[in-house]
């Protein structure tokens, strides 16, 4: 089949529109204009789903992940020998962020009860690829931020910034690990809520 200089879009009519001309049909494609700003919004994710944390030596144990980031969306198309992806769009699963900036991480209900904080601990993990979604790894060491979410308020905001100095690795995610590192007798681990926003 013939590569066309441009897709088709979903009524299928031709689109000459500047972010998806590539005349000279080119891998990656050219750098795209007129794109809109970029930002990325999660719904309300519920944490409650602790399960037992014996292997991490804490008493419980509950995990949350970020999507997949592409911070280099320009590069659309690209795929380095050896990627692990099954066409030329290596970075299906990642959402695109087409400008600079910070995963802001809004975490809830940290007042519910009296103890809805004792003996949690909160750590973070990072991980990414400089060119493959499908081969993501941990970038940094697990860092314990038990300190952000002990305050006097019900919701306290991370704010993470994508790996590099100065120019960002193409592909990147944050995990969050919340631990119950001690059994509290008769009482459930808590409920925590997430609300995410990349802008």
């Amino acid at each position: 089949m013939y590569r066309l200089p441009s897709p088709y879009n979903a009524n299928q009519t031709f689109s000459t529109a500047e972010q998806f001309r590539n005349p000279a049909q080119t891998n990656p494609l050219p750098q795209p204009s007129n794109m809109p700003s970029g930002c990325w919004f999660s719904n309300r994710i519920v944490l409650d789903s602790w399960v037992d944390g014996t292997s991490y030596g804490v008493d419980k144990v509950m995990f949350w992940s970020s999507p997949i980031f592409d911070t280099q969306p320009q590069l659309r198309g690209l795929q380095p020998a050896g990627a692990s992806g099954s066409n030329t769009n290596n970075g299906l699963n990642a959402v695109p962020i087409w400008t600079n900036g910070v995963l802001h991480v809004q975490i809830s209900n940290l007042r519910s009860s009296g103890n809805a904080l004792t003996h949690i601990k909160l750590e973070t993990i990072e991980n990414g690829h400089v060119s493959d979604s499908g081969r993501m790894q941990k970038l940094l060491p697990q860092s314990d931020i038990t300190d952000k979410i002990n305050t006097e308020t019900n919701s306290i905001v991370l704010h993470f910034k994508p790996y590099g100095e100065g120019s960002t690795i193409r592909f990147w995610q944050v995990k969050l690990q919340f631990s119950r590192v001690k059994e509290i007798v008769g009482v459930n681990p808590p409920t925590y809520y997430i609300d995410c926003g990349y802008y």
